[in-house]
C-alpha cells in the first residue's frame, strides 16, 4: 500500500515511513502490512498496520518487550483476534527477516476504539498499545530518505541482546561484501522500482488459484521486452539470483528474472504485442498454477518451467510446510541454463559497475533491515 520513504500525514501528524513488514495468517486467508514510522516533530517510533482482510486501520507504539511470555489478562480488554503468521517481505529499517514466524494476539477495550496487541517471536515477546483510526486520516504528502538509523522499540530483535552481535556481523558481511564485490547495496525490491518508474502502468493483478489472498501485478510498458528487462536490471543493481531468456522457442523472447524474494517476468501480450511485466512474490510462484497475464502457451510453460528449476527447491524449504504447492503433480521438464546468457552476463555487469561505483566514492552496503 505504501513504501518506505513515504511520508505520511496522519491527524495531523507527519511521519517518515522507514520499513514496511508484510504478514500472511497461517490459520486464515488474512494479508497485513505494518509500517514503521518516526514522527517528524518528535522523533517517536509508531506504527501503522493496515489489515486488507478485514479492512482496518490502527496505530499503535511498542510499550514492552520480554524475554518470556506476556499475560494477556488486561482488565477492561478482550481477545478479538488471534493466530500465528509468517513474514512475507521485509523491506527498509525493519528487524525482521522473510520467513520468520510469529504468534499473534489482538485485544480491544470495551468501547472497541482502543487495542492491545502480543507478539511473540523466537527471541521474545512485546506488547504494543493503540487505537483504531479510518483510512480518510492518512494522507500521503510526499517522499523521503527511508534510510534513517533509528534506534527504539520494534518487532524484538531491535532490543535483543543478540541485536549488538547481529550488528557487528551485518557491517562485517557488508565490509566483506563491497571488498568482494559481489552484490550491490540499493536493496530495491523489482517490485518497488517497477511501480515507482515511470516506465511502466499498471494494468490489473491476477490472483492465485490456490492461494486466493496471493496476487500478482501486471504493468504494460512502451519499452521493448529487450529494453525493460534490462531497465529492471539495472533498477536493483544487478542484484538478481537468476536471470535467463528463453532459448528453447524462437518465437517466445519472454526474460525471466529471479531474486531471493520475488519473481519476474517480461514477454510480449499474446494479443497485443505490447511489452508486459508480471511481478510477484516467490510464495505466489510456489502456490499458483495461473499462467501471466495475457500470455502465450508457450511463455506460460517458459514461466512455470523456469520458476520449478530455479527457485522451487528452495521454497519448498521456507514454505511447504504452511502452503500448498502448485507443482505437486509437476511434470513438465526443467529449463537448460545458458551460460552465455545475454541478460545474466548484463546482470553481472551492472552488479560489478555498483560495487566499484560505490566503492570508489566511499560508499558502503546497507543490509536492508
Amino acid at each position: 500500500m505504501f513504501n518506505y520513504g513515504t511520508i505520511l500525514r496522519i491527524q495531523g501528524q507527519e511521519y517518515d515511513i522507514v520499513g514496511v513488514i508484510q504478514f500472511q495468517s497461517i490459520t486464515e486467508p488474512s494479508i497485513w502490512e505494518e509500517y514503521r514510522m518516526f514522527n517528524k516533530a518528535t522523533r517517536e517510533e509508531m506504527w501503522l498496520s493496515y489489515d486488507d482482510y478485514n479492512g482496518e486501520y490502527s496505530m499503535s507504539k511498542v510499550v514492552l518487550t520480554s524475554g518470556r511470555n506476556i499475560d494477556t489478562n488486561f482488565q477492561g480488554y478482550h481477545i478479538v483476534d488471534r493466530g500465528n503468521a509468517r513474514v512475507v517481505t521485509a523491506r527498509g529499517n525493519v528487524d525482521v527477516d522473510q520467513g520468520e514466524r510469529v504468534e499473534y494476539i489482538e485485544l480491544e477495550d470495551m468501547s472497541e476504539d482502543k487495542i492491545k496487541s502480543v507478539e511473540i517471536w523466537e527471541d521474545g515477546s512485546e506488547l504494543s498499545e493503540g487505537y483504531y483510526i479510518e483510512k480518510g486520516d492518512i494522507e500521503v504528502i510526499g517522499k523521503s530518505n527511508a534510510n534513517i538509523i533509528a534506534g527504539g522499540g520494534g518487532r524484538m530483535k531491535n532490543n535483543s541482546p543478540v541485536k549488538i552481535f547481529a550488528v557487528l556481523a551485518v557491517l562485517c558481511s557488508a565490509v566483506f561484501t563491497v571488498f568482494m564485490g559481489y552484490i550491490g547495496a540499493s536493496g530495491t525490491k523489482m517490485s518497488t522500482y517497477i511501480k515507482d518508474s515511470e516506465n511502466y502502468t499498471y494494468s490489473t493483478s491476477v490472483t492465485s488459484d490456490i492461494e486466493p489472498t496471493l496476487k500478482a501485478d501486471v504493468y504494460n510498458t512502451s519499452l521493448t521486452v529487450d529494453a525493460a528487462a534490462k531497465d529492471i536490471i539495472k533498477g536493483i543493481d544487478g542484484n538478481t539470483q537468476s536471470v535467463q531468456q528463453n532459448n528453447e522457442d524462437e518465437d517466445d523472447n519472454s526474460v525471466a528474472i529471479m531474486t531471493k524474494d520475488e519473481y519476474c517476468l517480461v514477454y510480449e501480450d499474446s494479443e497485443s504485442g505490447e511489452t508486459l511485466v508480471q511481478i510477484c512474490t516467490r510464495l505466489y510462484a510456489y502456490s499458483s498454477s495461473s499462467e501471466p497475464y495475457h500470455s502465450r502457451r508457450s511463455t506460460g510453460r517458459y514461466y512455470r518451467r523456469y520458476y520449478y528449476t530455479k527457485g522451487y527447491s528452495s521454497d519448498k524449504g521456507s514454505y511447504g510446510g504452511d502452503h500448498t504447492s502448485s507443482y505437486g503433480s509437476y511434470n513438465d521438464t526443467t529449463v537448460s541454463t545458458n551460460s552465455n546468457d545475454t541478460y545474466s552476463n548484463y546482470s553481472n555487469s551492472v552488479r560489478q559497475a555498483s560495487v566499484a561505483s560505490r566503492s570508489s566514492s566511499g560508499g558502503g552496503t546497507s543490509s536492508g533491515k
